[in-house]
């Protein structure tokens, strides 16, 4: 037999990438499968640091007449995504959750569910 045909390589695909060590870029949220969610999420996160009203999202945040909840929904809007009252909160409480236990936590928790 042929020297070339006694050795057989088998190739397999390469392993796709482990999200576990992914790299978290603050406020892209890379990791939200679903277009519109990552677009509202992504729109909040700006509108609430280009407005630095993060230490807002430390209070019981409960009324959208207040100075700064007009803030950032401003913003949200000036930014081009504008939301209905329960999309806004939604975001703001993911915000809140982010702000106080961190987005690596937001990402196990949103991954787990």
């Amino acid at each position: 037999m042929d020297s070339l045909y006694e050795e057989t390589t088998i190739l397999f695909p390469p392993e796709p990438p482990s999200r576990a060590n992914e790299i978290i870029i603050p406020g892209r949220f890379e990791y939200v499968t679903n277009k519109s969610t990552r677009e509202m999420l992504i729109n909040a996160w700006q509108a609430v640091t280009l407005t630095e009203t993060w230490t807002y999202l430390k209070t019981d945040v409960a009324n959208l007449s207040s100075e700064n909840a007009k803030k950032i929904i401003g913003k949200m809007y000036q930014l081009g995504c504008g939301h209905s009252g329960s999309s806004f909160w939604w975001c703001i409480k993911i915000l809140q959750f982010i702000e106080e236990h961190g987005e690596e936590a937001f990402k196990k928790k949103y991954e787990e569910d």
